[in-house]
Parts: C-alpha cells; sequence; structure tokens
C-alpha cells in the first residue's frame, strides 16, 4: 500500500515525517507525525502562474520529541518565525510529486495546522539604476523586437542605460526625427548629438523574441534544476512572439504570470517525475495532447459548471509612431467576439505596433475559445500522481450520460480521502449508447 512521504526542512535539518512510522525504500524512516494527510490543490493563482491554490497538511504537537521537525528549540523557532519552510511529498514516487514551502496557521494542544504556499522565488525582473541625476531608477527589461518604447534611462549626457536589447542586433535612439544612436554594450547605450529632448528606443531583447526563449530565460534565472523551459504540452511557444518593454518593480515569477496569461500560456515550477529536477512547465492552452480514457467506474463524483457567457475578449497596448519631428501615442484595442451577451474579458498585450493587430487577435481568439467553454470536475479513486495541469483527458459518464473531453487546470490531491480531483474547461456532448 502506497504511503505518504513528506520532507520538511527545518533550521537546516530535513526532517521525514508520514501518517504512520515507516522505514521507507529510499532508506529514510518517517516519524509518523501527521495527524491529517495533506490536501493540495495545483491551479492558477493569478495570472498564467499555476502554483498552490489551497492546501492543509495537520501535524501532531509534540515539542517534547526531540527528533520531530518542530521538538526541542526548534518549537520556539517555530513560535517566532511560522515559516516559511521547504516542503515536499512523495507518494509511491522516487522523486516529489509536489514541492514548496508551508507556514503555520494554528495551533492547538495537539495539532499544529499548516497552509501550502509554492516555493518562493526572490529573483526581481527589473534591475535598479543610477541616473545622470544621482536618482534611482528602474530599468526596462525587454524581450522581444521592442518598437519606439520608452522610458529609456539617462546616466549620461549622451549615454542611457541599456534595457536589455541585443547589441548585435539594430538599435535605435531617436530624439524626436532623428536618430541619436552611435554604439551600444550590454550595459550602455551611447548617442551623438543627443540636445536633451524627448527620446524613444527599439532593438531586439537579449534573450531571444519568442514565448518560449522568455519561459527559457525565466528558469535560466531561477536557476531551476532544468534552465530551459519544457515546452511538450506547448505548441505555439516557439514561434509566437512577444514585443515586451517593462520598468515595472515586480518578482520574475510575477512577471512571467503576466507574460503567460497575455499570450493564453500557463506554467508551473514542480520537480521532473523522472529525474527529480526542478523544472518550468509551460503550458499552451490551446493546445490538446493524447487525451487519458478515464473508466467510469474509478469515478467517486462529477459536476459541470456552465457559467455565464463571455461577450468578447479584448486586448489593449500603446503605440508610439514617429511623425517627421513628433512623437505620435495610439491607443490600440483588438476583439475577438464571442455572443451579443455576457462579460468582456480585458487583457494587456505584449504588442507596441498597429501592425501586431492581427497577431494579438489570433491570440484573442485562443483565449476566447478557452473562456467560453464549460467547467467540468471530475473526482477519481486514489492518487494519481502522473495528472497535471495541462493534460487532457476524456470520460464516458454514465451516470449523467454525458461524454467529456477536458483540460485540466486544477489538480487536487486528497491523501486523506484517497482521491484526484481534475477540473478545467471542457467540451461536453450526449452520450449514445448502443
Amino acid at each position: 500500500m502506497a504511503q505518504i512521504e513528506i520532507a520538511m526542512t527545518v533550521s537546516g535539518s530535513t526532517y521525514y515525517i508520514s501518517d504512520s512510522d515507516y522505514a521507507s525504500p529510499d532508506g529514510n524512516f518517517y516519524q509518523g507525525l501527521v495527524s491529517q494527510a495533506p490536501i493540495v490543490s495545483l491551479g492558477a493563482t493569478s495570472g498564467g502562474y499555476i502554483s498552490v491554490q489551497k492546501g492543509t497538511v495537520i501535524l501532531n504537537n509534540d515539542p517534547d520529541n526531540a527528533s520531530g521537525p518542530f521538538g526541542s528549540t526548534r518549537y520556539a523557532t517555530l513560535l517566532a518565525t511560522p515559516g516559511p519552510y521547504d516542503c515536499s511529498i512523495k507518494y509511491d514516487t522516487k522523486y516529489p510529486m509536489f514541492s514548496g514551502t508551508v507556514v503555520l496557521e494554528e495551533i492547538s494542544n495537539d495539532q499544529l495546522r499548516f497552509s501550502f504556499q509554492p516555493t518562493s522565488y526572490s529573483n526581481q525582473a527589473i534591475s535598479v539604476v543610477t541616473d545622470s541625476d544621482g536618482n534611482s531608477q528602474y530599468n526596462p527589461f525587454s524581450h522581444g523586437v521592442i518598437t519606439n518604447r520608452q522610458p529609456l534611462i539617462q546616466t549620461g549626457s549622451q549615454a542611457f542605460r541599456n534595457p536589455s536589447l541585443n547589441t548585435s542586433e539594430t538599435v535605435t535612439v531617436f530624439e524626436e526625427g532623428t536618430n541619436r544612436f552611435s554604439s551600444d554594450t550590454s550595459t550602455t547605450i551611447t548617442t551623438s548629438g543627443y540636445n536633451g529632448g524627448q527620446v524613444v528606443v527599439s532593438g531586439t531583447g537579449a534573450n531571444g523574441t519568442t514565448v518560449e526563449t522568455f519561459f527559457d530565460y525565466v528558469a535560466n534565472t531561477l536557476s531551476l534544476g532544468v534552465t530551459t523551459a519544457e515546452t511538450t504540452k506547448t505548441s505555439s511557444a516557439s514561434s509566437r512572439a512577444i514585443h515586451l518593454y517593462s520598468n515595472k518593480p515586480q518578482l520574475l515569477t510575477e512577471l512571467a504570470s503576466e507574460v503567460a496569461r497575455s499570450v493564453n500560456h500557463e506554467f508551473y515550477i514542480l520537480p521532473n517525475p523522472s529525474t527529480g529536477a526542478t523544472t518550468l512547465y509551460l503550458i499552451d492552452r490551446a493546445n490538446s495532447p493524447t487525451a487519458t480514457q478515464l473508466s467510469d467506474h474509478d469515478v467517486v463524483g462529477s459536476s459541470y459548471t456552465l457559467g455565464f457567457p463571455i461577450q468578447a475578449v479584448e486586448g489593449t497596448w500603446r503605440a508610439t509612431q514617429r511623425k517627421g519631428s513628433q512623437l505620435q501615442t495610439l491607443d490600440i484595442i483588438a476583439r475577438s467576439e464571442n455572443v451579443s451577451v455576457g462579460q468582456v474579458l480585458s487583457l494587456p498585450m505584449l504588442a507596441d505596433t498597429v501592425a501586431q493587430v492581427s497577431s494579438m487577435t489570433t491570440i484573442l481568439n485562443e483565449t476566447r475559445d478557452v473562456e467560453k467553454k464549460p467547467q467540468a470536475s471530475i473526482t477519481v479513486s486514489e492518487i494519481k500522481t502522473d495528472y497535471y495541469p495541462g493534460d487532457r483527458f476524456k470520460l464516458d459518464r454514465s451516470e449523467d450520460q454525458i461524454t467529456i473531453d477536458m483540460i485540466a487546470r486544477t489538480i487536487t490531491w486528497d491523501f486523506n480521502n484517497k482521491t484526484t480531483n481534475i477540473k478545467g474547461d471542457a467540451t461536453l456532448s450526449e452520450l449514445v449508447t448502443q
């Protein structure tokens, strides 16, 4: 019988716990300190970042147990620092099926209640530089081909900070109608004849031009076990261009979440089940992989939500054009229609020219086609360690007389009741039986 195996890192040491004393094949002894086995849900928490939506685990409160994770002096540490503590879960698997952190929520005389949280990555998306006046400024981050973008941080009389543009590609800096570009390095763009007027910069990001290369950059910058994105659940990431220019102070994972949502993608970061290496998994929400056929006999519950209709999906961006010696700024709107009633979903788009309306509309159409679908929720018996967001499932549900073809957006493992819930957008049709 499969046994839950939880590893927690407290005060620099790893402690192994389960719901009963257990000598694991991995060579570690797991203390039976888990009072209630965890429930963990993985799904989009904001934007396109899939992480822990909810999750709890309850441990025995045993401060006198010197060998437990929160015994002896570590109990005082817990009271002073409720978390986060690194935590991973295995369930009849060689490598963790989930890794994240836990934070103490509640203490009773015999229990410690923890909530699961995603692994914390502190990498900032935007760097801070000192401008020519001695002030700290956020230097923009570029990815893809950018056209007539602002701001450009001035660092000297003729010098500007390079907003992560590729020095092997053409860079222009226009002051009104004149290109002032002279030379560049990875850190500095030097101009000639700059007179103090308004400037816009064009060029190509140093880290690539597509969705895939952006998430390769994210995986590498976060120093994951695999420094490129895993893309088997995508169909457009390698070819879809993005035009990103951001000076918003935020974590890199927050920026990645915004990028993913803008291009109808999602991503999650978990150990690879075959190697254990922490990996960024990229999902194209328009992708339809080979389906896993579920057995109706394994299903313990099902429900369906049609929701309020999507009237349309809109995308907005700003384009700056040079008109002689003047700069003209336009607010561009693209729209994908669905039905005449319902909500209008608005998305920021990674674009900066009028010519990109067509490519942005393609993204909006794909987003619309996902958002307008019903939601199916299927609960199956047993913990399915190989079910993850982005997977496709089919089911002939005889009890409901419905055939379901769905893409999982949320996976919930209930280790207490030994069930797995799959929730996502679905195509529903009448089950026809002979």
